[in-house]
């Protein structure tokens, strides 16, 4: 009995597996590790085909109210519409490539974020590990202490909480520390 219950629900997952799923406007960009500018350019155009081919709609699913659900959705399709016209009216720029070695690059881009009014220089350091290269982390200015490392409080000057006194913060460094 367990034999036949077992093959029942393999061959329910091969068959569901066998469906052929919708596709998207465009199949997904791959990422090309070969040279450090490469690597940043496929990784833009996959981030931006992701933010404008799909709509997430994880958080509607638990309400089960129509109006809410209907809501929710509009939040999400202006939000979608808003990415998708950013993304067309600035694109991402590549100023500078620096090599430092065999195994690491930095690579200085302006990038544009669809929550930001402009763009802002990014420094991404990637390092390169079996012929490919990734990408270490992504080093912005403090938008918190204008750059300074100081933040101006009641009485007087004190060290940035959030930069820690650098000027600069780490992209990375908000999850790993």
């Amino acid at each position: 009995m367990n034999n036949a219950v077992m093959i029942f629900f393999i061959f329910i997952l091969v068959s569901c597996s066998t469906i052929e799923q919708p596709k998207s406007k465009k199949q997904e960009p791959k990422i090309d590790r070969s040279t450090p500018d490469k690597l940043i350019q496929t990784s833009w155009s996959l981030q931006i085909w992701r933010d404008t081919t799909t709509i997430d709609t994880f958080y509607s699913e638990p309400y089960n109210s129509k109006r809410l659900n209907d809501y929710f959705n509009k939040v999400r399709k202006n939000s979608f519409n808003k990415r998708l016209k950013a993304y067309e009216l600035s694109p991402n720029l590549i100023d500078k490539v620096e090599v430092q070695s065999d195994s690491r690059a930095v690579v200085v881009v302006q990038e544009y974020d669809y929550n930001m009014e402009e763009s802002q220089k990014v420094s991404i350091i990637l390092s390169k590990e079996n012929g490919e290269w990734f990408i270490d982390d992504k080093i912005y200015d403090c938008n918190f202490c204008d750059k300074t490392g100081k933040v101006k409080r009641y009485f007087g000057l004190e060290q940035c909480s959030y930069c820690n006194g650098l000027g600069k913060r780490s992209y990375y460094y908000r999850f790993f520390k």
